[in-house]
């Protein structure tokens, strides 16, 4: 290539790459159903990365309010609907070692009310995204992970006098 060329390319190059400003972005969990939100290209990648991080380690503290209003929403209209109530309070996760533990109480509908403190280790875990899908403004849980909470629930129900 011609050398004179080369310096103003060059610097066309750069003007144009400082040039501009944040772009928005559409990501691919915000056009599952076809609907589309148009987001802030900055606020996506800090919360891409942290998803990463999360990812790779444990939940955050945000998602794992997420995955336990998720699972109290299904349990609504699956589980809570049979003999006994659940108050889900914690998931506690270790995606490398690709496992969590869902700790909740299982409370009879006698009166007065019995409480049974229970926890329930789900393996094969290995992101929040393995456990929870949908939108962000209607998270759902996965076929996948829904069965393994269900398969807790039915564990703890036989385990209750």
């Amino acid at each position: 290539m011609n050398r004179r060329l080369i310096a103003p390319l060059s610097f066309c190059v750069l003007l144009a790459s400082a040039c501009g400003g944040t772009a928005d972005v559409i990501t691919d969990e915000e056009l599952i159903d076809g609907e589309a939100t148009v987001v802030d290209a900055a606020e996506a990648d800090l919360e891409a990365e942290a998803d990463l991080k999360a990812d790779a380690a444990t939940l955050t503290s945000t998602q794992q309010r997420t995955v336990l209003q998720v699972i109290d929403n299904t349990c609504g209209d699956t589980w809570c609907e049979g003999e006994f109530n659940y108050r889900f309070t914690r998931m506690a996760c270790d995606f490398g070692a690709r496992r969590c533990t869902l700790s909740a109480t299982v409370i009879t509908y006698d009166t007065p009310a019995k409480y049974y403190p229970r926890a329930c280790r789900i393996t094969g875990i290995s992101s929040y995204r393995s456990m929870i899908g949908g939108t962000a403004s209607n998270p759902r849980l996965t076929t996948t992970f829904f069965n393994k909470v269900d398969d807790c629930m039915n564990r703890w129900a036989a385990t209750i006098p």
